[in-house]
């Protein structure tokens, strides 16, 4: 009886350490995976301005939760389109867009410096 009691106090130790890194994961998982849909956006956005000449902020399949993204086309000179990322979105604030976000900003996908502009066949982030 006294083994059995051990047993269970030892799994119920291993539980209290295991699951909160179990939910880091799923958080790190899933800012990763924003800042990838982030990522698949721009290049979305490009793609359809240089093979059509619109800007079609609509014309991605990917859902952005955690980022704002404002596009504007420039006339002037050369045709071209900047695309300025910013934090927000419906699910701002929960841990993994507040990850997400920072991930974003240490790559340079949003921030005071941030934004893509595409002109010609050039892309530039």
């Amino acid at each position: 009886m006294i083994e059995l009691i051990f047993a269970i106090v030892i799994i119920g130790i291993l539980a209290a350490i295991a699951i909160p890194k179990l939910a880091a994961t799923r958080v790190d998982a899933r800012a990763t995976q924003e800042v990838q849909n982030l990522s698949n956006y721009i290049e979305d956005i490009a793609t359809h301005y240089m093979g059509t000449g619109i800007v079609d902020g609509n014309y991605s399949n990917v859902q952005l939760r955690c980022f704002d993204v404002n596009i504007s086309e420039e006339t002037t000179g050369e045709r071209k389109i900047s695309i300025n990322i910013t934090a927000g979105g419906r699910d701002n604030g929960k841990d993994y867009c507040t990850l997400a976000q920072k991930m974003a900003e240490s790559n340079h996908l949003t921030g005071a410096a941030a934004g893509v502009t595409i002109g010609g066949n050039v892309v530039s982030y």
